[in-house]
């Protein structure tokens, strides 16, 4: 079964990374497919287009500058430009496609549109090519999300098997988000096995069993905390209650000796 997935060195591998080839023959991943083109579904195709900037210690850092996101038949489901916080140094424009005048008057990438990919890939399968480089553009956690890496994938043999890109003019995010998902979309079922043969995914019923132990677990954190809050009430009145009462005692001590002391004169 296993085979299957990985196949040994020789003949056998030839022939898959030929399938490739034939099988994407008859897509252009200049266009999506037929199907829905509103709906985002569970499986989303991405690519990121960085440049070169020096950060505030002065190194060198890779940082996002565009970002395109497919659904599952193709369509675009966001593509928007990104300029960084820190200065290019580097727009790698022969391999980005990103020049000054693109990203000139583009959104800075902050806080907030983090927050907008992170509700976009919220509950979602991520397909790409070297997520690792993607997700670290979008500063994100590629642990913290269910993905399909084509590349960690050996049997696709991406080096010689993507020759079925069309030829186009400029480098884009687009067709390169467009073509991990028309390779996914072909070996879905043994990419999904592979991970899972590998160890590389969760059961989703471990996934559940996993958030409803965190969730209990807060819950138990919660009663604690809640008791400790109000024994610092509790301790507070009381130091309140006792500087009363010394004032109280200390007015009376005052008014007494003034007392005696108008007597005596």
């Amino acid at each position: 079964m296993f085979n299957k997935v990985q196949p040994k060195q020789g003949a056998q591998e030839t022939q898959k990374v030929q399938s490739i080839t034939e099988a994407m023959q008859n897509y252009d991943v200049r266009f999506a497919v037929p199907g829905s083109q509103n709906q985002t579904g569970s499986i989303l195709a991405i690519d990121c287009e960085m440049v070169e900037c020096e950060n505030e210690i002065g190194a060198s850092v890779q940082m996002l500058a565009r970002i395109t996101v497919v659904n599952y038949n193709g369509y675009v489901v966001l593509d928007q430009y990104y300029k960084p916080r820190f200065k290019v140094i580097n727009y790698i424009t022969r391999i980005s496609g990103i020049t000054p005048q693109i990203i000139k008057d583009k959104p800075v990438y902050n806080d907030f549109e983090k927050l907008k990919l992170q509700l976009l890939f919220k509950d979602k399968t991520i397909i790409g090519h070297t997520l690792k480089s993607d997700f670290d553009a979008m500063e994100f956690n590629l642990e913290d999300y269910q993905t399909r890496d084509l590349m960690k994938v050996d049997f696709l043999k991406l080096d010689e098997g993507s020759r079925f890109k069309k030829d186009v003019f400029e480098h884009s995010s687009e067709v390169d988000a467009r073509a991990a998902l028309f390779i996914f979309r072909k070996f879905r079922n043994e990419i999904n096995l592979y991970y899972k043969l590998l160890g590389w995914e969760k059961d989703k019923q471990e996934k559940q069993n996993s958030k409803s132990a965190q969730k209990n677990q807060k819950k138990q954190l919660k009663v604690p905390l809640k008791q400790q809050r109000n024994q610092k009430t509790q301790n507070s009145k009381q130091q309140n209650e006792k500087f009363k009462e010394g004032l109280d005692t200390r007015t009376v001590q005052i008014q007494k000796k003034a007392i005696s002391k108008k007597k005596s004169q």
